[in-house]
Formats: structure tokens, C-alpha cells, sequence
């Protein structure tokens, strides 16, 4: 099996050196991600494409995250990035849709790992239906379509589940198939800032015309 060998960085996110992606999870070492949103219209309503992590996943399976979030391999650069889409989603977004948002400073503890990431953080307006998405099953239970508005009502605390289509694992027809889901807040990856609420507010503006726009 490929071993991920990884770029490492010090705390100032000054290049220090390489090692297994796994090592880098064990021992808490920086390094570098990519978060690549997905949002969506269809007529009149807006939304943000959020996937349900397989079950399969050593860190926080079946948990709802990022549209599509990955690492880069050692000397990999921003756009190389963007591969994972096509991986996890199997649907090409071209390089110069993606829109930078900045760097996101993650931290977190889990029984699996301490990660400590630099998150580049993109999005790119799509405009495939759901049906179009060719899931990879190893990585993603499900893919979910969250109205904008519902997105924040649920962040900032207004209602505590909302409801939203997407397409989801079937074990026994093994085939992705419509679904409907009730999502709440903490079926989200914990995170110590508001960063999903964030993210909603961004695509409210991005919808409304807002230019300027950093996570």
C-alpha cells in the first residue's frame, strides 16, 4: 500500500521537512490541507454541498465536513490540490473556478490523532446535479445539498436540525440512492471556531455579489 509521504512545517509555517502522513497525525507535526467548498443554485435557492465521511475513515467517520478536504503529498502545489474532487466526487471542476479564501488554523485532538493543519481553503460554484456526482464509497457515505438559509439558522443556533436531499450509501443495494436527512449542529466535526458558520455567511454574500470575500 502507498505510503503518504507529507511536506512538514514549523509553527510559522516555514517548510521543515517531509514525513508519513500517518507519523504526522501521531506526533502532531504541521502540515498542509486543502478544503475545496462546493456551492450550488438551482433556481432561486442557493446552496453549499457538505459530505457525510465513510465509515471506514480512521479520523471522525460518519461525520458531516468540508465538500472535499485532503491532503497534499510532499512538493504537491495549491492546484495539485484540486485532484481530490475529481477523486471523492468524480467530477472535474476547472482550476481557474476555484476561488482562494485564505488559510484556516486547525487544531484538534481525537483518539486517533493530534492534527495540527495550515487549511488552504477554496470554493467554486458548480452547477452538475447530484446525480452526476460518481461517489467514491471508501471516503464518502454520503453528499448532502444545504440551503444557504438553513445552513444558518442551524449555526447560529436559530433551529437545531434542518432538512436536506442528497445521495447516500446503500450497504445492500450497494449503490448510492436519494435520501433525505436531518442534520444538527454536532453531527459536525468538532471545530474550537465557527468555521461552518463562517463558511454559510460566505456563500450568503458570494450568492448576493459580494466581491471580497476571506475565511
Amino acid at each position: 500500500m502507498h505510503e503518504e509521504i507529507i511536506d512538514i512545517y514549523d509553527e510559522n509555517m516555514t517548510h521543515i521537512g517531509y514525513a508519513p502522513k500517518k507519523e504526522a497525525h501521531k506526533r502532531g507535526l504541521w502540515h498542509k490541507s486543502i478544503h475545496c467548498w462546493l456551492f450550488n443554485s438551482v433556481d432561486s435557492e442557493k446552496y453549499v454541498v457538505i459530505q457525510k465521511r465513510a465509515a471506514s475513515k480512521l479520523l471522525m467517520p460518519n461525520y458531516y465536513d468540508v465538500s472535499v478536504a485532503g491532503h497534499y503529498e510532499k512538493g504537491e502545489k495549491k492546484s495539485d490540490g484540486f485532484r481530490e474532487v475529481w477523486e471523492e466526487f468524480g467530477i472535474k471542476v476547472p482550476p481557474n473556478s476555484w476561488n482562494y479564501l485564505g488559510i484556516k488554523f486547525d487544531i484538534g485532538i481525537s483518539p486517533n490523532a493530534i492534527n495540527k493543519e495550515f487549511c488552504e481553503v477554496f470554493f467554486a460554484e458548480i452547477h452538475e446535479h447530484i446525480h452526476k456526482f460518481k461517489l467514491s464509497k471508501e471516503e464518502v457515505d454520503a453528499v448532502v445539498f444545504v440551503r444557504v438559509e438553513d445552513g444558518l439558522r442551524l449555526f447560529s443556533g436559530e433551529t437545531s436540525s434542518i432538512t436536506a436531499s442528497g445521495i447516500q450509501w446503500n450497504k445492500t443495494r450497494t449503490d448510492f440512492e436519494d435520501a433525505v436527512f436531518s442534520i444538527r449542529k454536532d453531527e459536525f466535526i468538532p471545530r474550537t471556531d465557527p468555521y461552518y458558520a463562517r463558511v454559510f455567511v460566505l456563500a450568503d454574500l458570494y450568492f448576493r455579489g459580494y466581491k471580497y470575500l476571506f475565511i
